[in-house]
Order: structure tokens, then sequence, then C-alpha cells
């Protein structure tokens, strides 16, 4: 869902309930028949932001909240829910057929710890790959318009 809350100024929001059940699974590790499948929070939302001037300022803050998931088949190693937002701002410039945008960034706004990928059903219990704490980034894009 996307809402223009004043001019310049709009709203994103979008969730997913997902209820993604085995209705039968046999394997030498055990019957997972039931359980919910690994990797899949049964609640995900994203929150979006967005502000951009006539002069081509933007600001961008977004928040993804993943609810909590399990690692396994089995349905016993559980990754917690958790929340990470993130922050982006620069301005947009065109010169003819050429725009530049340069931008800065701040993820993680909160140095939230979270798993940033989870390796389903690894050897050893070894799901978790951590994110990065806050982090700050820049760069430039540039474009092209052929005509």
């Amino acid at each position: 869902m996307q809402l223009e809350v004043l001019e310049g100024l709009s709203l994103e929001l979008n969730y997913t309930w997902s209820d993604f059940k085995y209705n039968s699974f046999d394997s030498p590790g055990g019957e997972f028949g039931g359980n919910r499948l690994p990797g899949i929070p049964e609640h995900y939302g994203n929150l979006q932001v967005n502000y951009r001037t006539a002069d081509g300022f933007f600001l961008r803050w977004n928040t993804r909240f993943t609810g909590d998931f399990y690692a396994d088949d089995a349905n016993v190693d559980t990754i917690k829910a958790y929340a990470v937002s993130n922050l982006r701002m620069g301005i947009k410039r065109s010169f003819g057929d050429w725009a530049f945008e340069p931008f800065v960034g701040l993820n993680n706004v909160f140095d939230q710890s979270y798993s940033a990928n989870i390796r389903i059903n690894a050897f050893g219990g070894r799901y978790y790959e951590p994110a990065p704490g806050r982090n700050i980034y820049a760069g430039i894009r540039i474009r092209y318009d052929f005509k």
C-alpha cells in the first residue's frame, strides 16, 4: 500500500502473513509432517517513508520487521524476531540527458543484532551468519538517458 500524505511525502506499507507447513515429510532425521517450513517467518512487514523536494533532495526511512521463524525442519531452532531500520538521503541533479545523484546512508540505525542469512538445516547447528552492526555508506549514481 502506498499513500501520498503531503506533496513530496509518501508512506509505503506492506505486510505478509505466511502459514506454510509440511503436509507430510518423512526423512532419516524424523517425521516432520505438520511442522512449519523453515526459513519463512509467519509475519513480515516493511514500512518506508519517502520525502522528496522539487529541487531533487530526497530522504528515505525504511524499517523491516521479520517475525520468528525456524532454522530447521524439526522446528527446534528458532530465529527470533527483529526489526531493522535504514536511512538514506541525497540529491538528484539533471543536466541534459545526464542525471547525478550523490547519496549517503546509514544502515541498521539502532545497531540491532540479528542474522543476515540463515543456513537452513545446517550441519552442527551452524545456521547463523550475523549481519553487520550500524554502518555508513556513500556513493553517487550516474545515469544517461539514451534517446
